[in-house]
């Protein structure tokens, strides 16, 4: 059974996507049962539209964020191997260029 509690501790955006997408299909179904139990019927495919829309919404944003996180990692990845490279170069001796000399 799908909790709130595991969504909301979840710290993978993947993980939390796939979260969001079980959660709002079983809201979908639920709503789709509690329909079909009423002795009234109710029109419950606006509620149904409005939640597909959040859950496309959450999709875009996951999306966007996954985005920023892949470029954040590249360039971390970046920077440590031209801190690598530049305190290489230190040790060995070697002057960067724009450095000022001694």
């Amino acid at each position: 059974m799908f909790t709130m509690r595991r969504l909301f501790l979840s710290w993978n955006m993947f993980e939390a996507s796939v979260c969001f997408g079980v959660f709002f299909s079983f809201i979908c179904s639920e709503l789709y049962r509690i329909n079909e139990d009423q002795k009234v019927s109710l029109d419950l495919d606006p509620y149904v539209k409005k939640l597909l829309n959040a859950r496309r919404r959450v999709v875009l944003v996951n999306n966007i964020l996954q985005n920023a996180q892949e470029r954040l990692r590249r360039l971390n990845h970046n920077v440590a191997k031209e801190t690598a490279r530049r305190k290489a170069l230190l040790e060995s001796g070697l002057l960067l260029p724009g450095s000022p000399s001694k």
